[in-house]
């Protein structure tokens, strides 16, 4: 053989090998606060669960409470110990057990029947017949010892699991709930937070221990210590994460909107605006458009009083943003204004209608797919972070108009403006006026199903 068939022989089989008794090379394991497998033990033991510590993935953690997975049913005890013990996991636990016991008691035969056939060979005097007999045992004994160590040895570096009999297990879930998107809307009373990711970190790297007994200050309106500052994320204590929505300046809202960093196109950012909303489709838009759900800038920001005349905010900017599927649009009444136009509305209720300020609409212009007309609709709070269809041009019953003098020298002089009379059986879907006052993002997660009116409806 040359020397060149001699490399490649060596090569394929030190490969070989490699694969039979390597460990198998593992993934970088999971945050265990981020894995729903991980449960710490207190968490495992207090809903009667079976606690295993460092098991899998699940790793690290207090001494007094560490992490593990958790079994919904404990260990099977029997009355009998094999090898001293007798807790056992599942079958194959204790099968695995009963073999290495009978594999110490054959160990123990074997010796025995090898001190027998040396005896007999040392007091054979010569008889071959005996000599016979006890070279027949001890070979014997030798490939029985062979054959009982031999397959353990060989299954166990072509694979552990065969020779562990590890079953399936059925571990756990963590429960998980269902938080909302900004730490700001929950309930803080008995929750801890710690920082997962800072608002220019696109992932988290690294686990971040929680605070123990501290909790971090959710007043937002604390400038001393404005820890959640927009777009940060945070683990919470019961389990998922949150983001923080605090922004420094008055009038200004958290949301992913106009990005300026190209790295990370949804950054979350302060921007000047009362009402951030986000129109998405489920799969298909049905009956709009789905690169363009609503007219581009063309949205309008009402307030309705308790009678069912509204007016439209009547410096309402609005920025929007469309892409297949999915629509972001802020809109912005305080921009210019020396008097907030939304109080200037509330204000207008009182004096001009006798009547108080039941809330908020937002006003749009439906792009039907595949037709020159569009279509009005209106949406209100459907509580949360959900909007709520209001219907269509059908959700206004009158329309009228009044002469306004203008409040700022943006657009001096005298206006008149359209006022519409509302379906007041909907005035409890209109979004609070204190809610837009103080910010609010606003999702619709499925546009399809917007209805579609035809003209006799």
């Amino acid at each position: 053989m040359n020397f060149g068939k001699k490399v490649i022989t060596i090569a394929v089989l030190a490969m070989i090998l490699s694969l039979i008794g390597a460990p198998m090379a593992r993934a970088e394991s999971m945050l265990p606060s981020l894995n729903t497998l991980c449960w710490q033990q207190s968490a495992c033991t207090s809903i009667g669960g079976t606690f295993y510590k460092s098991f899998g993935d699940c790793k690290g953690g207090a001494v007094e409470n560490p992490w593990g997975m958790c079994l919904p049913a404990g260990s099977v005890t029997t009355s009998i110990a094999f090898g001293g013990n007798n807790n056992f996991l599942h079958i194959g636990d204790y099968i695995l057990t009963v073999y290495n016991y009978a594999l110490g008691i054959v160990s123990i035969v074997a010796v025995a029947v090898l001190i027998i056939a040396g005896l007999q060979w040392m007091t054979s005097g010569g008889n071959s017949d005996m000599i016979t007999r006890s070279k027949k045992r001890i070979f014997g004994v030798v490939i029985g010892l062979i054959i009982a160590y031999g397959s353990y040895l060989i299954l166990y570096n072509i694979n552990p699991a065969t020779v562990n009999l590890r079953l399936p297990q059925v571990w756990m879930l963590r429960e998980q709930k269902m938080l909302t998107e900004f730490c700001s809307d929950l309930d803080s009373k008995d929750l801890l937070f710690s920082l997962a990711a800072d608002s220019t970190n696109a992932e988290q790297k690294k686990e971040i221990k929680l605070t123990g007994k501290e909790k971090f200050d959710l007043k937002y309106e604390d400038k001393t210590k404005p820890l959640f500052f927009c777009g940060k994320r945070f683990f919470v204590s019961t389990g998922g994460t949150c983001k923080g929505n605090y922004c420094s300046k008055s009038g200004e809202l958290c949301i992913n909107f106009d990005s300026d960093d190209t790295s990370n196109p949804n950054k979350y950012w302060c921007k000047q605006a009362d009402i951030f909303v986000t129109l998405k489709c489920a799969g298909d838009c049905g009956p709009w458009e789905s690169n363009q759900i609503t007219n581009n800038n063309e949205q309008e920001l009402w307030l309705a009083c308790n009678n069912g005349w509204a007016t439209e905010l009547e410096y309402t900017e609005t920025k929007t943003e469309s892409s297949e599927g999915l629509q972001k649009f802020y809109l912005v009444s305080r921009k210019g204004v020396s008097v907030s136009d939304i109080d200037n509305s509330v204000k207008w209720c009182k004096d001009k209608q006798n009547s108080e300020a039941a809330g908020m609409f937002i006003k749009v212009e439906m792009n039907a797919d595949w037709s020159p007309y569009d279509q009005n609709h209106f949406f209100g709070y459907g509580g949360g972070t959900n909007l709520v269809d209001l219907g269509g041009d059908q959700f206004v019953v009158a329309k009228d108009a009044f002469i306004k003098e203008a409040t700022t020298d943006l657009s001096p002089g005298l206006h008149s403006l359209i006022i519409y009379k509302i379906d007041t059986s909907k005035l409890d879907k209109l979004i609070p006026v204190d809610k837009v006052k103080g910010g609010i993002s606003l999702n619709l997660d499925d546009a399809g199903t917007i209805k579609f009116f035809t003209k006799q409806e």
